[in-house]
Formats: structure tokens, C-alpha cells, sequence
């Protein structure tokens, strides 16, 4: 590996449930998807599209989308969830020496000098995933030691305990660690990268305290696998959508029409390609609104009338309806709800909007 990790994100840090339910592509839909860690991409998979376009600026998470595609193509299901990491395996390089004549020569350069990341599991890979290591390992044993973690999570709990837990979070010490550790500052160098808080003017910490305040009350805090994940490094019995064992045969039949993409939206939309359905992540928040209503007006000249958006606001507001509420419309009541069952809790906004 290089001092700096290249893989940003192991997974997606945003919920496929609440992206499908959004996007509801028709059966024979083209699809393009911001590729991260791949996983809500192939979760799009299993509503049969023509064409799924996985596009990413960084080559790096194209390489783990591939490594996850050609783990697909090979591996029983049971293998599958050991080589990721969902599950403990003695040696995973084994099942990489099954699928690496899958990989492209590139992609398999970087993977096998970097066997130590595969023999842990390819989703403990990313930058963002160890910031959360680093977050169970020294800051989360001061809230709740494994014991107290494995009772929260094994199921609903009462009044009592919640409010217990929920106390702990308003300890001065915590406070303090936690205006620390998720500072822009430290957020940027260890967990994402700088650039993606440069239009954020709020306090991040002082909104994630909150919020998780509010998740730990909520009574399906105990069956939300991600945060399962970050808090003991293992989603538990809730998988993600896209490694649930009914899923599996559906997205393995349809990789075959996954196109991947190196580069930024706009270098995918320019291909002219009719798209019916977008997964856009979280990339607005990123962008100046200079840049913003600049994809913004990409989307009105190249977007398929009536194609649908889903995206997250995390730190910045962004909305393409609200640059151009004459071709984009955002729908009202679909995005309160999902926005209200989405996992995970710390996004401001969940957006569904469609092109007119």
C-alpha cells in the first residue's frame, strides 16, 4: 500500500434499501451509478437493467468494483461473504487465486502487492473504514465496552437502557473526543479527504453527537447493520442489501451489463447514452455551486425526461430542483419518508427528484 490509501471507500456508506425504493428502475432501464465501494451498484443489479454504467473518479475503486465482480462471477455465496470479509476465513488469498484470471492486468497488479488487504477482507480496505477502526479501537470503549455493544445490538431494548446509553454520549469528556476526532480537521486527514469539507461552515461534530443521540432512541437502532459495523466492525445478521443470500443468483446473472467508467458523471453523460435512473451518492456536496449548477445543466441537456435522481445531502445543501425547478422536480413525500427510514441517520437530506 502507499502511505496515502487509494481506496477511499470499502463499502457504501449510503442505504441501498431506501436507493431502490427511490429509484424504482422499470425492468430494461439504463442506470448510472457512482461507484464507491460498488455495493449499491450491484444492488441495482437485481431490478434487471440493460445498462448499469459504474462511474468513479478514482481507479482504485474501480479495481475493488472489479475484484467484487469477479468474486461474483466465481465464488458460491458462502465463499463469497468469507473472501469479502463478512465472514472469518484462514486464507482468503486462496479465493483470490480463483478469480484473479477475472481481473484486468492493472487491477491485478495492484491487488496482488497488496495480499495483506485481501487476507483481512477487501471491506475492512478503505480509508474511511479504518477512521472507524481507529474510532472503536481508542474513542468508542470510553461510551460502551464489547459487552454493553453485543447487548445493544442483539436486540430491541428498553427505555432504561437506551436512556443510559444516550446519557453517556453527553458526558463533557465525550463531547470533547468527539469535537476532536470528528473535526473537519482530523475527519479530512484520517477518514475522507480534505477537499470534501470545503463548503462545509457547520460544526460536524457538534450535528454528529446530536444525531447519534437521536439514533441510539430510536427502537431499530439494534437491526441497523452499518452502524453495527462501525461500532464493532461487523455487520452482524443485517447484511447489506447486496450481499443478502436472496440476492445473490439475481445480481450474479446480470454482471455481465455492468460498464465501468473511469472519470466523473459528466464524462459519462457525454457519451449520450438515455439514462432512466441516477445513484449519485453524495457528490454534490463536494462541488463548488459554481460546479453544481454546472452538472446541473448537464443533466437537463442529457438526462432522459422523466429519469429519476437519488442523492444525499450529508454536510452541504444541495438540490438540482432548486438551480432548475423548470426541468427538475423534486418528490416531496417519497423523500421525507425514505429520508425518515434511511440507516444511516447522520445525512441531512435523502433527495428523490425526477426530470420533467
Amino acid at each position: 500500500m502507499t502511505k496515502e490509501n487509494p481506496i477511499k471507500y470499502a463499502n457504501c456508506w449510503e442505504d441501498a434499501d431506501v436507493l431502490l425504493e427511490a429509484l424504482s428502475p422499470k425492468e430494461g432501464s439504463n442506470i448510472l451509478s457512482i461507484g464507491s465501494g460498488g455495493d449499491n451498484s450491484f444492488a441495482l443489479l437485481t431490478t434487471n437493467p440493460s445498462k448499469l454504467t459504474i462511474v468513479d473518479y478514482n481507479i482504485y475503486q474501480l479495481y475493488l468494483i472489479e475484484l467484487k465482480i469477479a468474486a461474483f462471477k466465481i465464488l458460491e455465496y458462502e465463499e463469497l461473504k468469507q473472501f469479502l470479509g463478512f465472514e472469518a476465513h484462514l486464507n482468503r488469498f486462496a479465493f483470490y487465486q480463483k478469480v484473479e484470471h477475472l481481473l484486468s492486468i492493472n487491477c491485478h497488479n495492484y491487488w496482488k502487492t497488496n495480499r495483506v488487504i485481501i487476507n483481512k477482507g477487501i471491506i475492512f480496505s478503505g480509508k474511511f473504514e479504518n477512521y472507524f477502526r481507529i474510532y472503536r479501537k481508542w474513542i468508542l470503549p470510553l461510551m460502551a465496552n464489547k459487552n454493553s455493544l453485543a447487548t445493544f445490538f442483539s436486540g430491541p431494548q428498553n427505555e432504561k437502557h437506551k436512556a443510559k446509553f444516550a446519557k453517556r454520549i453527553d458526558k463533557f469528556a465525550i463531547k470533547i473526543l468527539f469535537r476532536i476526532y470528528f473535526s473537519k480537521k482530523i475527519m479530512g486527514k484520517l477518514g475522507r479527504s480534505k477537499r470534501h469539507f470545503s463548503h462545509v461552515n457547520d460544526s460536524i461534530a457538534n450535528y454528529l453527537i446530536s444525531k447519534t443521540r437521536e439514533f441510539i432512541l430510536n427502537d431499530q437502532a439494534h437491526a441497523n447493520g452499518y452502524i453495527c459495523f462501525i461500532a464493532t466492525g461487523s455487520f452482524g445478521k443485517h447484511l447489506p442489501f447486496y450481499m443478502r443470500k436472496e440476492n445473490y443468483e439475481s445480481i450474479k446473472s446480470n454482471l455481465h451489463k455492468i460498464e465501468l467508467k473511469l472519470g466523473n458523471v459528466e464524462d459519462a453523460l457525454n457519451k449520450h447514452i438515455a439514462y432512466d435512473s441516477f445513484n449519485l451518492s453524495n457528490i454534490f456536496e463536494y462541488m463548488s455551486m459554481t460546479e453544481f449548477k454546472s452538472i446541473t445543466e448537464t443533466f437537463k441537456q442529457h438526462a432522459k425526461i422523466g429519469a429519476h435522481f437519488a442523492y444525499w445531502n450529508l454536510f452541504v445543501p444541495r438540490k438540482l430542483s432548486d438551480i432548475l425547478p423548470e426541468y427538475f422536480l423534486q418528490n416531496n413525500p417519497l423523500t421525507q419518508t425514505l429520508h425518515e427510514k434511511d440507516k444511516l441517520f447522520f445525512y441531512k437530506n435523502f433527495i428523490v427528484e425526477e426530470k420533467k
